[in-house]
């Protein structure tokens, strides 16, 4: 830090005045009497300094007793630091009174923002002091430290209440954003454009959310209908997977991959059967796949949630991106004001016109909450999955290094209503998802299991 112990010791009558003045002034020692002013000035060390000079150092302000007669100082952990942890103002004491407690590490240290000049006691010089002037500064030192420690506590109720109403301003900003706007007309001609999902593919889903439902039903589902075979067929041994053995029937994908793995592959094609073919909406939807085969494994170590329901949500969860971007290809003329249209919303309201499940619809519409909002503004008969899908998405991003993550203001709060906050998002991460598909590398989509081996170089 530039600027450290650039002081002036000059103790010269003129100069004692002066400063005898300023801490008059400041009313740096109540209660003292002049002649004992004086000796504590003949007996301490006068530092003075210039506004952008760092005159006290970490070590100083842990060990030593510093009075403040003129001028402003910051305490800052770094030159990089915007706010200061505390503004010093004349007449202010930095000091708690044991001269023999150790510097504490990576500790504040000050930043002067106007020039003045300071009064420092060391351990030493207080050594020597008077008895009388001993007992005096220890006793000022605890009641200044009682002071500075009560005005923490009203910075922070004040930073406590701001925060509240700035997440609250947020919560309002967020959920008000073009609110409605999927029940105006523009809006509902737009999902009659959007093919629907194959009429086998909802029957499929529906049985998949029917706690009744067994694998064995899925399976006979799926043998029955030849589109859905000759899809995941068609899918599997496609470049999309890269596979290394072909895969010529039902019975050899199930035994190969898994009931949750065919099913997610089935639902994955039969979504993108109804998006536009556009090199936007086939990253939308690879982006979908792989969020939602991580939220698979994701549910898998938790025992929550059906892991084929989470890793459906996530499937569907990026659709009202595709009728956003719909909306401005049909109106590039409004493009702008589409994006204030909120895509959960949108998605939400194209899986009503489709009649899938009100527990997909409504997870969908508070996919986003996570961003803004603590888990009890998310209704509970969701909260679960919402909690998943968000941790999914932000492992996703994480894996693939997106330059702006998904905000984790309440990260905590949502792992905590998968029982994960004592584990925390890393470990949760790297220890418990991320391994799950280490194993399973073979049967990944190629470009998520790409990002896999790009995080182990």
């Amino acid at each position: 830090m530039r600027g450290f112990w650039k002081k002036d010791q000059s103790t010269d009558n003129d100069s004692l005045a002066s400063e005898l003045k300023a801490a008059g002034k400041s009313g740096a020692f109540p209660d003292l009497a002049e002649p004992d002013v004086i000796a504590l000035f003949n007996a301490a060390e006068l530092v003075k300094f210039a506004a952008g000079e760092w005159p006290f150092s970490a070590a100083q302000l842990s060990t030593d007793l510093i009075i403040l007669l003129s001028g402003r100082l910051e305490l800052r952990s770094s030159e990089q630091q915007s706010l200061p942890a505390e503004t010093i103002m004349p007449g202010d004491w930095i000091g708690d009174g044991d001269f023999e407690e150790p510097p504490e590490e990576g500790a504040i240290a000050a930043l002067a923002r106007s020039a003045g000049s300071a009064v420092v006691i060391t351990a030493d010089t207080f050594s020597h002091l008077e008895d009388h002037l001993q007992t005096y500064l220890i006793l000022w030192m605890k009641r200044s430290a009682q002071d500075r420690l009560g005005q923490e506590r009203k910075n922070a109720q004040s930073f406590f209440q701001n925060r509240t109403d700035l997440l609250d301003a947020m919560y309002h900003l967020r959920t008000e954003r073009g609110k409605g706007f999927s029940q105006s007309p523009i809006a509902k001609k737009l999902f009659d454009k959007v093919p629907k999902l194959p009429l086998s593919s909802i029957e499929l889903l529906n049985k998949m959310l029917d706690e009744r439902t067994t694998r064995q039903e899925i399976v006979d589902m799926v043998a029955m209908d030849y589109s859905l075979t000759s899809n995941l067929l068609k899918a599997v041994n496609s470049p999309l997977y890269g596979l290394e053995t072909k895969i010529t029937n039902l019975n050899h994908a199930m035994l190969l991959l898994g009931h949750d793995q065919v099913y997610h592959i089935v639902m994955s094609e039969s979504v993108r059967y109804s998006l536009p073919e556009s090199q936007a909406f086939t990253e939308i939807h690879q982006r979908a796949v792989e969020i939602s085969r991580i939220a698979l494994a994701m549910a898998l170590t938790q025992q929550q949630v059906k892991p084929a329901e989470i890793a459906t949500i996530a499937l569907l969860s990026e659709i009202g991106l595709v009728i956003v971007e719909l909306l401005k290809s049909y109106n590039r003329d409004l493009s702008a004001l589409f994006e204030h249209v909120d895509p959960a919303e949108m998605g939400a309201e194209l899986l009503h016109t489709w009649n899938l499940p009100e527990s997909l619809c409504k997870s969908l519409r508070y996919q986003y909450y996570p961003e803004f909002a603590p888990p009890d503004k998310v209704p509970e008969d969701v909260r679960t999955r919402i909690a998943l899908l968000y941790l999914s998405r932000r492992m996703h991003q994480i894996l693939s290094k997106t330059p702006n993550p998904a905000p984790a203001i309440f990260i905590d709060d949502y792992l905590q209503v998968i029982d994960q906050r004592d584990l925390g998002e890393n470990k949760l991460i790297f220890e418990r998802v991320l391994p799950r598909l280490r194993r399973e590398i073979d049967k990944l989509p190629k470009s998520l299991a790409n990002l896999v081996k790009a995080e182990d170089r």
